[in-house]
């Protein structure tokens, strides 16, 4: 079975809602902002945000290929660019852990597109389409 039958991405933006920043870590997964950088963020507006809600798992697709992914166990905001994905709780467990393992990254990192190479840590501005 294919997973986008199992799983779906969902793009549901904050849209004035007040909603605390998230962000997604490869050691602390999905923590709010505030405890990773201690300010607010950087933009100017976050009602282009997106919103995740708790066992959403999130994928910061600029960091994937370092596991920066992790299952959500709060309602918030995160970036536009980070991807969402919804399933029951047992599916996306699973894929949380496939993720997270060395031959998720692996995969992962065969899938990123940038300048450089994942491989030799040059990639610039790698990314997971």
């Amino acid at each position: 079975m294919k997973l986008k039958y199992t799983f779906r991405e969902v793009d549901e933006r904050l849209n004035g809602r007040d909603l605390p920043l998230l962000s997604v870590s490869k050691i602390h997964g999905v923590v709010l902002r505030s405890e990773l950088s201690g300010d607010g963020g950087r933009a100017e507006s976050i009602d282009h945000y997106k919103t995740c809600t708790p066992g959403d798992l999130v994928i910061n697709r600029m960091a994937a290929y370092q596991g920066a992914i992790g299952v959500s166990k709060l309602e918030g905001a995160i970036s536009p660019d980070y991807s969402v994905i919804r399933g029951d709780q047992v599916s996306i467990q699973f894929l949380f852990h496939l993720l997270k393992s060395s031959l998720g990254i692996a995969i992962v990192s065969s899938l990123l597109r940038g300048i450089g190479s994942a491989e030799s840590g040059s990639v610039r501005t790698p990314r997971l389409n």
